[in-house]
């Protein structure tokens, strides 16, 4: 039998950090980066599932608000180009670009 020493909600914090931040290996060393971060502040804090997901609250999307009307919109703003360029017919290489990256 294998024993924990660590309490259920600090298990349940690094199900979190692993479930929302698996997708490659610069995600996780990010992800312990920021809580090394909180940690070096020499607070003797627990960090529960609520404490880490306080900490990851900004960085994570909900699904519902990720929608192609919204990605259009940021792409468009960040080149500075307006929807309509971006789902139009034009070859130009920054509306190219920007479509590309939309899609």
């Amino acid at each position: 039998a294998v024993v924990s020493t660590q309490s259920t909600g600090e298990q349940e914090a690094l199900r979190f950090i692993a479930r929302n931040n698996s997708s490659s290996i610069r995600s996780i060393e990010g992800a312990v980066k920021r809580v090394k971060y909180y940690i070096s502040d020499g607070s003797n804090i627990k960090y529960t599932y609520v404490v880490i997901q306080n900490m990851f609250k900004e960085l994570s999307i909900n699904p519902e608000e990720l929608t192609p009307k919204r990605i259009i919109q940021t792409v468009g703003n960040y080149y500075k180009i307006t929807r309509g360029e971006i789902i139009g017919k034009s070859r130009k290489s920054n509306i190219m670009l920007a479509r590309h990256i939309s899609i």
